[in-house]
């Protein structure tokens, strides 16, 4: 079986287009019991896409894709304790002014840390002219609940399972996932060119062509690790999959005890001061009936929203 875990949404500003309500419909109809989001650098829709997934029927995978001048990877919280880890890593690397390295960031505790294959494969990598395996011994002393090297399709043919073999990193499959269709990479495409202030060529042949970047089905996207007899790539995955299991407690706001003479309820000592305070306005006089009616549907409102001390609370600030 295999599971989407780097997936990102259109919180990743011109990186995708995609919405947490299209992700979760297409793991819905494409078979997919679990799928996570990991968007860069940011968490802003973990609780929706939490949610969400949840009423869907499909289990959320928590996650992030950290990206800063000295280093990138992917984060999955395998614990609740691992999410607060979560939202910690975020608000270290956004709250700045100027951005982190990663020396600044916390650790990772609870965290499933994948490296990808990309990466270490790319030139902004190999211009810091570090090696990969020292790149691996500095995430590790973050403490990771697990750390792993991951390898698209793509990237089974190049030296990455060699490097991960002779350096005992477990391997884990992993994709990437942009856009829901393969044609939806124009789109990509588009949003990449205004990201990067460029333009597009329109008289380029290959501009509509389609993109590996989707949802592709669990069994298609699992195909060519087995060819590759890379089944132990895939295993690692399932197994980080069944491991995660966070929980988001939602808690209705609390207001603390608002003192009232005798104990009285709150409810009734909001009528009172009510009451006092419209008959103050008009110096004595009768208040009209309209205004007495007014006052008494509005107190019938909060009372109904139970919202009493928080009225209470808002009248003494």
């Amino acid at each position: 079986m295999f599971t989407h875990i780097q997936v990102k949404s259109a919180y990743s500003l011109l990186q995708s287009p995609l919405t947490l309500d299209q992700i979760i419909g297409a793991a819905k109809e494409r078979g997919f019991s679990a799928i996570g989001l990991s968007d860069v650098n940011v968490v802003y829709g973990i609780v929706d896409f939490y949610s969400q997934a949840l009423k869907a029927g499909i289990k959320p995978l928590l996650g992030m894709t950290v990206q800063l001048p000295d280093c990138e990877f992917l984060v999955v919280a395998e614990t609740t304790a691992g999410y607060h880890q979560l939202l910690r890593l975020s608000s270290a690397i956004m709250m700045p002014q100027t951005p982190p390295t990663l020396a600044d960031l916390p650790n990772l505790a609870g965290l499933a840390v994948i490296v990808p294959g990309a990466y270490l494969l790319s030139p902004a990598f190999k211009d810091r002219k570090q090696k990969a395996e020292d790149y691996f011994q500095t995430l590790k002393a973050k403490q990771p609940a697990s750390l792993y090297l991951g390898v698209t399709v793509q990237e089974l043919t190049t030296t990455l399972p060699q490097f991960a073999g002779q350096n005992a990193l477990p391997l884990l499959a992993l994709s990437r996932v942009s856009y829901l269709n393969p044609t939806d990479a124009f789109t990509q495409k588009v949003m990449g060119a205004i990201k990067d202030g460029a333009q597009l060529n329109f008289r380029d042949p290959t501009l509509m062509d389609a993109g590996p970047d989707w949802l592709t089905k669990a069994d298609d996207a699992a195909a060519p690790f087995q060819q590759a007899s890379q089944q132990q790539a895939l295993d690692n995955l399932q197994a980080l999959v069944d491991r995660c299991d966070v929980t988001i407690e939602f808690k209705q706001p609390q207001l603390p005890h608002f003192p009232t003479p005798n104990d009285v309820p709150a409810k009734d000592y909001l009528h009172e001061l009510a009451t006092k305070g419209l008959a103050k306005r008009f110096n004595g006089q009768p208040v009209p009936e309209a205004y007495q009616d007014r006052l008494t549907y509005e107190l019938k409102v909060i009372n109904e929203m139970a919202l009493p001390t928080t009225s209470l609370w808002s009248g003494t600030s």
